[in-house]
């Protein structure tokens, strides 16, 4: 369910001309990420997660660190291994020479793109930022407005100040910035609250 709404949601931007392409296989039985997006000379992956913040890692700081090992770390070493693979040419789909990546989760890991704690994951040899399902809307929306990916490269490429390994909540602030303050619509998530029903959740609250 959760990879099916980000591939809807990443679909959106065929709309600015993006190659959008979901699971493929590098191998016979061997799948790469979960989605895939090309406009230009950019190149978005995805590995999609459905782990979510556990209540006591919400609090405790090594708590934290492990939840992210056990979960968020997998989709790490399947980055990097796609992202092997797509160099080694074994993902002829993928056009060669691009970079930019992502990875997206459910609900907010606030601290999971800070230095500190990133260091304790598997090493990557390219830029990821994690996403939560929010952050990747406006991602899109933004996008869109820009024509271009834009805000996913700014969300991926490590701040100057090096205590941030990825920066998307910064990348999200510009895309407002260069929109009158506010983030542009995404018509996907308009278009579900215009369908009926929606109208008739909206007409019980009246009751």
């Amino acid at each position: 369910m959760n990879e099916d709404y980000v591939l809807k949601q990443l679909e959106q931007l065929k709309d600015i001309g993006a190659a959008v392409e979901g699971e493929a296989q590098y191998a016979k039985g061997a799948d790469s990420v979960d989605a895939s997006v090309v406009v230009g000379a950019d190149l978005l992956l995805f590995e999609v997660k459905s782990t979510r913040p556990v209540f006591a890692a919400r609090g405790n700081a090594n708590d934290y660190r492990k939840h992210l090992d056990r979960d968020i770390g997998k989709a790490f070493e399947q980055l990097e291994k796609a992202h092997t693979e797509y160099l080694a040419g074994n993902l002829p789909h993928l056009p060669a020479g691009r970079s930019a990546w992502g990875f997206v989760t459910p609900e907010p890991f606030y601290l999971a793109n800070w230095t500190s704690i990133r260091q304790n994951l598997p090493a990557v040899s390219f830029p990821v930022a994690i996403l939560f399902f929010t952050e990747l809307e406006e991602l899109v929306s933004g996008a869109l407005n820009d024509k271009a990916l834009v805000g996913f490269v700014q969300a991926a490429t490590k701040p100057g100040t090096g205590a941030m390994d990825a920066d998307p909540m910064d990348a999200i602030q510009r895309i407002k910035q260069r929109n009158g303050g506010v983030t542009p619509r995404n018509p996907l998530l308009d278009a579900s609250f215009d369908t009926k029903t929606w109208e008739k959740v909206q007409a019980a609250s009246n009751d």
